[in-house]
């Protein structure tokens, strides 16, 4: 029996299926759902190396039609999740925990289209001890990056 993701329409309050094919939605490896250029999608890599990774993206909701590529990534990422993308549509791949020791943190970000993959570093957070004292990150901690995430800093 092939997966289900499960739908739910706020505006209508109402549930819906989308039949997925057996490789988006697996549990030897990780398969995370993220929104890629406004559609529905699925990272899978396998779950102990991080090499390649498959990106299935639904491509008609109707159909439940989905459509396959896989990416060869030149380095490992090692202890790294994807949250999702950025607005220019790069999927982002972040480590899943900071380091118990302070240095670098990076993020590594895959414009998928153009073949371009880099490290951005993201200074402050664990490279910074007083930072890390101030807050609590003393002992490995773990990361949860919400890409496209914005808050309004005005004052009410």
């Amino acid at each position: 029996m092939d997966p289900v993701i499960l739908c739910f329409d706020v505006r209508y309050e109402t549930l819906s299926f989308i039949r997925a094919p057996r490789d988006v939605v697996v549990f030897q490896s990780e398969s995370i759902l993220i929104e890629y250029k406004g559609k529905l999608a699925s990272i899978v890599r396998e779950l102990w190396s991080f090499s390649s990774f498959d990106l299935w993206i639904l491509e008609d909701v109707e159909k439940h039609d989905w459509s396959k590529q896989t990416f060869e990534l030149p380095f490992p990422l090692v202890s790294m999740t994807s949250p999702g993308t950025n607005k220019a549509g790069e999927i982002i791949f972040a480590p899943d925990s900071l380091p118990k020791d302070v240095q670098p943190f990076y993020i590594v970000v895959d414009n998928v289209e153009r073949q371009d993959i880099r490290r951005v570093r993201l200074q402050g957070i664990a490279d910074n001890q007083e930072f890390r004292r101030r807050y609590g990150l003393i002992d490995r901690c773990c990361v949860s990056i919400s890409p496209q995430h914005v808050e309004s800093i005005a004052s009410i």
